[in-house]
């Protein structure tokens, strides 16, 4: 028995996969923090510009 928990403490199979995993998290929260402030920035930067641009048509009477 006490072999065998001997053994499974040093077993490192799974240790590739899981900084892996790891490293592909870190990778998607960077990712959608980007995008999040990429994406408000566009988005406000696109509505400005829209309104100004309706600013300038005259409207229709």
């Amino acid at each position: 028995m006490k072999n065998l928990i001997l053994n499974l403490f040093k077993d490192e199979d799974g240790q590739g996969m899981v900084e892996y995993g790891i490293i592909i998290a870190l990778i998607s929260v960077v990712a959608i923090v980007a995008v999040k402030s990429i994406g408000n920035k566009v988005n406000t930067d696109g509505y400005d510009h829209a309104s100004k641009m309706m600013d300038v048509i005259p409207a229709k009477k």
